[in-house]
């Protein structure tokens, strides 16, 4: 989406196996660092960062190198408190991050302050707080379904299994072993053995 639908520039993704590199890239990801590394020093490697062409009108010094950021946005879905830190120094001033793992998360004396930076988290389930308008999900789902006809989405699904009490135990196997890759759903008519759940 940040890619095909925003048209972001760059897109930084994180993934350490082959076939998760490979699944991001797919995905519309044009960069893909090691989360199991540093991941500050990865992006600098990078050189996403560009030189801003400016007159300092200041009476205050100006400084000597500045530049531009590219990654203005983070969107954080594995443990929120160890990115945190990386995070502030990766993203540009005024950026904004969002986590949907939740966390006991600190930003006094950050670089989430001194950059000014927005966060927020990401539950499906805040939509109960406004009183949920089923005409406006009608909405969304409609324009998400012509993203993935027309191709700028793609889905993540990459295993289906029976919603039988067979099927959910092989489902948690997998997603336990860590390394599967997409999502896994469950179906009342997806073949295997047993009565699915209805």
């Amino acid at each position: 989406m940040a890619r095909n639908v925003f048209n972001l520039p760059a897109v930084v993704a994180t993934a350490s196996r082959e076939e998760t590199i490979e699944s991001c890239k797919r995905m519309g990801a044009t960069h893909v660092i090691d989360h199991k590394k540093d991941l500050v020093e990865q992006v600098k490697a990078l050189e996403l960062e560009v030189p801003i062409k400016y007159t300092c009108l200041s009476p205050l010094p100006c400084p000597v190198n500045p530049t531009n950021h590219l990654i203005r946005y983070v969107y954080i879905l594995g443990p929120t408190e160890q990115y945190l830190s990386a995070v502030g120094t990766i993203c540009a001033p005024f950026g904004r991050v969002c986590s949907i793992v939740q966390a006991d998360v600190r930003f006094y004396g950050t670089e989430f302050m001194s950059k000014s930076l927005a966060f927020s988290w990401d539950w499906v389930g805040s939509a109960g707080y406004h009183h949920t308008n089923l005409e406006s999900y009608r909405t969304m789902m409609t324009a998400l379904a012509s993203l993935f006809e027309e191709g700028k989405l793609k889905l993540t699904l990459s295993k289906r299994l029976k919603l039988t009490l067979a099927g959910l135990k092989e489902a948690h196997r997998q997603i336990e072993s860590k390394i599967t890759v997409g999502k896994i759903a469950l179906g009342v008519d997806e073949p295997g053995e047993g009565v699915p759940f209805a």
